[in-house]
Parts: structure tokens; sequence; C-alpha cells
């Protein structure tokens, strides 16, 4: 902590990091709603926080200094954006200091940043995604689960998988056909299904191929 009571940015980062590797997760604030409000709970924030009320000597490995630096640098290079959220950090993140009351968004940047790298390795990854099948046939896929995701505001799972070729496909999954398909991300399955669209991905443009009415013909297991 400098003496006037702000701290050093990089500092910051660098704690929010050690502690979500210490956790395995990054963890919301209980009081938003974001991991409930459970007792004892304590958010990656409330330990950052924690820790610069009372700061102790403490090293970290280079590879986490230079990730914070790298997520420093990340919103610093960032033109402002449309989203109030965004637009905290990238003004935040100019300066060398911050006061304790913005150590929430500080811890933010970590997940916030790791979260883009994904979305961008993903997007290189299967940049050549093109279009499966006639929309309105069913046909037979062979295809590896990459993802299985809970939408809560759904209440069901988006499965994302690719064929050989990396084009991606996806299909909702109710609660009681997740049970049913009975699959693990990696398994690689022969099934067939309905074409229902062909759309590109509203987030990094990729082509998709949505399907539905999906009937399991063999799970094989992991490639």
């Amino acid at each position: 902590m400098t003496t006037d009571n702000s701290l050093e940015i990089v500092n910051v980062i660098a704690k929010a990091i050690s502690v979500i590797e210490q956790d395995g997760e990054f963890r919301g604030n209980s009081n938003t709603g974001y991991a409930g409000d459970v007792p004892g709970y304590r958010s990656t924030k409330d330990k950052v926080v924690s820790h610069f009320k009372s700061p102790t000597p403490e090293t970290y490995e280079e590879r986490i200094w230079t990730e914070a630096k790298e997520v420093l640098d990340y919103f610093r290079n960032r033109a402002m954006h449309t989203n109030d959220f965004m637009t905290n950090l990238i003004v935040l993140s100019k300066s060398d200091e911050i006061i304790v009351k913005n150590i929430g968004y500080i811890v933010a940047m970590v997940p916030t940043y790791r979260k883009q790298q994904m979305k961008d390795a993903i997007a290189s990854e299967y940049a050549n995604s093109d279009y499966l099948g006639v929309v309105g046939k069913r046909r037979e896929f062979f295809l590896k689960l990459i993802e299985r995701q809970y939408i809560q505001s759904m209440e069901c799972s988006l499965f994302t998988f690719i064929d050989r070729r990396k084009n991606l496909v996806k299909t909702w999954v109710s609660a009681d056909k997740v049970e049913q398909f009975n699959m693990s991300e990696g398994d690689c399955v022969d099934l067939t299904a309905f074409v229902r669209k062909h759309e590109k991905n509203k987030y990094n443009n990729l082509r998709e191929t949505i399907i539905n009415r999906v009937k399991i013909v063999e799970n094989k297991g992991k490639a």
C-alpha cells in the first residue's frame, strides 16, 4: 500500500490471480446472488480486500506477474466500451494506483480478461467452421462434445459439438434429456438429428449448425 492509502493496481491484479488459483475459481460477491448468500462464503474480492487491509509481505511466481501485466495492458489498450462495467475497467486501468473502494473492479479484470482470451482462442480454432446438412432435414452426425453449459435462465443445457473438420454444432437439452444422454465433455457420439437452422454466433461470428430432436445412436466415449 502506498503512503496515501492507495494501492498499486498491478499488485491488486497479482493478488487476485493468486487467490483465484488457490480457490480453483473466481468467486463472485455473495450479496449479488452470483454465488448465493452462503454462510462463511468469501468472494475473491473479499479475500483481496482483506489482504490489503492488513498487508503481509508476499511473493508471486513470475508467471503471475506476467499475467497481471497482460491483464492491465489488455484494458489499457482497449477503446471505450458501450457497456458501463467495461468502461469502468478501462478507465481505472489508465492509472497506476487505485483506492480501496475500487478493488472489486480490479479483481474482476482477471476473469473478464481470461474469458475474452478463451473466446479469442475459440474464434481462432474454429474460424473455418461451416454449416452442416440441410435445414429441416434429419441426418446422421458423428460429433465430439466439447462443452456442456447449463443456462439457468433457460433451465436447460446448451451442448456444443464439433465434427472431424471442426464444424460447430449446437443443441439445447432439457434437464431430463441431459440425464438420458449420459454424455460428458470429450465423448464422441453417433447421433441423428434434424437441422433446425444455420446461423452465425452473435459474439464471434462463427458459423454454427443448430440441431434438435436428437437421437443418440452410440456414445463411443472419449477420443
